[in-house]
Formats: C-alpha cells, sequence, structure tokens
C-alpha cells in the first residue's frame, strides 16, 4: 500500500429475516449490523441485544432488493448470510478454521486489495472441499462471487436485478460485464448450512420453480455464461458435487 494512503473500512452486514433466534454467523463476527424487515427488528433486538440492528421497510421484498437496498445505503459494504457458521483456510490441507479475531481481517483486507486493483465487486472461493483449491493462483479477478459472502465497492454501473434467488450471478454477470474484473481471494472460503434445508430468510420464497425462472432468465440476459450445473457434471472425476436443485447453475465467463 502507498505510504500516504488511507485504509478503507467497509461496512459489515447481515441481511436475514425470520432467524432472529439463529444469526449463527455472530459466532465468527462481532463488529456488524444485522439488516431486518421493520416488523421484526424488536423481536432480533431482544435476541441480539450486543448487535446494531438496523431495519429496512417491509415493503422490501426478496434477497435482491434487500441487497440493493443495503448497498445504496452503505455504498461500500460486504454482506454475509446469517447462516455462515465459519471460515476456513482453504490452502492448508485439512483446511483450517480462522480465528474469530481473524475473520473481519481478511475481509477488510480483501475490501482494500479490491480497490487498489480498481475492481468494485470482491468475495472470496466458494468451493470448501480443498481438492478444488487453485495452489497456483491464490486470487482471481474473474469469476463468480457466492452471495453469502459478498463485498461490493461503489459504482453506478451494478445492481442486484429483480431475480428470486440468483442476485449473486445477476451481479457477478453485470460486472463482467461493465468492469470486467472483480477481486477473489481463492486462500479463504465462509462455509454455511445447507441453503435448502434452513427455515426462514430466502427459504421463504425459493422454490424448485423460482430456480427454474431464475436460471431460464439469467440465460435469457446473459447467454451461454450461465449454465447448468448438471451440464457440466460429467467427466472422469472421483470429485463431484450434487446440486441443490436440478436448475442449480453454474458460471462460465470466457475471460
Amino acid at each position: 500500500m502507498l505510504k500516504n494512503s488511507k485504509k478503507m473500512q467497509v461496512k459489515i452486514v447481515i441481511p436475514s429475516m425470520d432467524r432472529h433466534d439463529r444469526v449463527k454467523v455472530k459466532k465468527i463476527l462481532k463488529n456488524c449490523i444485522i439488516c431486518v424487515p421493520e416488523t421484526q427488528k424488536s423481536l432480533y433486538l431482544q435476541y441480539n441485544s450486543d448487535y446494531e440492528i438496523l431495519s429496512h421497510p417491509d415493503n422490501l421484498k426478496g434477497l435482491a432488493a434487500k441487497r440493493q437496498w443495503i448497498y445504496e445505503k452503505f455504498k461500500n459494504v460486504f454482506m454475509i448470510d446469517d447462516d455462515v457458521t465459519s471460515c476456513l483456510r482453504v490452502y492448508e490441507k485439512p483446511a483450517t478454521k480462522l480465528k474469530n479475531n481473524e475473520v473481519e481481517d481478511i475481509i477488510q483486507n480483501c475490501a482494500n486489495i479490491c480497490q487498489m486493483s480498481g475492481a468494485f465487486l470482491f468475495g472470496f472461493n466458494h468451493q470448501k472441499n480443498d481438492v478444488f483449491y487453485p495452489c497456483h493462483k491464490p486470487f482471481s479477478l474473474s469469476g463468480y462471487i457466492p452471495g453469502h459472502a459478498i463485498g461490493i465497492l461503489w459504482n453506478k454501473t451494478l445492481n442486484f436485478g429483480k431475480l428470486t434467488a440468483v442476485e449473486d450471478y445477476y451481479i457477478s454477470c453485470i460486472n463482467a460485464y461493465y468492469n470486467r474484473k472483480a477481486f477473489i481471494d481463492n486462500r479463504f472460503i465462509f462455509v454455511q448450512e445447507k441453503t435448502y434445508k434452513n427455515v426462514g430468510g430466502l427459504s421463504n420464497y425459493r422454490t424448485n420453480e423460482t430456480e427454474k425462472t431464475d436460471t431460464l432468465e439469467l440465460r435469457k440476459i446473459f447467454g451461454e455464461v450461465i449454465q447448468l450445473k448438471n451440464e457440466k457434471s460429467g467427466g472422469n472425476s472421483k470429485v463431484k458435487s450434487q446440486p441443490s436443485s436440478k436448475y442449480a447453475r453454474t458460471l462460465n465467463l470466457p475471460f
């Protein structure tokens, strides 16, 4: 970093709904804000009195709209889901957990490197199996950043779209189209509970039908960079991941 430059600090925000007693990410992060619907604020305060609770209007429906509201409010922000339970070093075998006081440091460090690189979108590895760790590529300047742990610096070209549950794919594609690069620290991954089996949050809206509609709409907007995971599950690899939905998708950018 340049000698006279000042480190940027991003706000760390937890989007949450209907999980007042199950904000599990608190186990690894303390200096953050929980963002909830207005009518749930008092309940969240009862169970999370040591955290700042920020409320948004109840007529804000869907995670994409919620993330957009948070983004416009804070400008430079890292959003992490309430069901994230740990952060792992995947460059070690087996992968090891970061200590709680280290987690915020890697988030703020990633944000600062993103800013210095001239990028606007930042995040971490999303392949939690350390077999997939790209040992010769600890950092990437292109790719998909999962929404359960996603950072974004202010840029008017970026938004989360209006689909049900693919706002992370949408903004990853929009960012690639306008800005051509992101910053991804492949050395670490934030691990969350099984998404489709967790009550509350986006589970209130997401169904197989919305997954199908979302994937088809992404394909319509962005073309063949959006592929079904099933289409890429072939080959002779002994390590295969099962998509959580038959309409689960993957992003394959040409650069």
